[in-house]
């Protein structure tokens, strides 16, 4: 939620925003906003390391995938392989 949304709220609004955060409830507004905001930054904070760990843990635990050489499926291919090695013999 943001500031704006936030000082458009009652202050009945508020302390229940704070309560389901679990902050305590003042009755100064601007406190109770502030603390809304304090408790959501660390919040989104937290939420972006798990993030970040969680993708850096999927990615250190998947196995390497296996690499094959690849194999000539079209007569094309096959042709142009012949080619390849027979210029390589030529010049090599």
């Amino acid at each position: 939620m943001d500031r704006l949304t936030l000082e458009g709220l009652s202050m009945e609004q508020l302390r229940e925003e704070a309560k389901k955060c679990g902050l305590p409830t003042t009755k100064n507004q601007h406190t109770l906003i502030d603390a809304i905001m304090s408790h959501a930054e660390r919040h989104r904070v937290e939420v972006a390391a798990q993030e970040s760990q969680s993708t850096v843990t999927q990615t250190t635990l998947e196995t390497p995938a296996r690499v094959e050489e690849p194999r000539a499926s079209s007569k094309m291919e096959q042709i142009l392989a012949l080619l390849l090695q027979q210029q390589q013999q030529c010049w090599g």
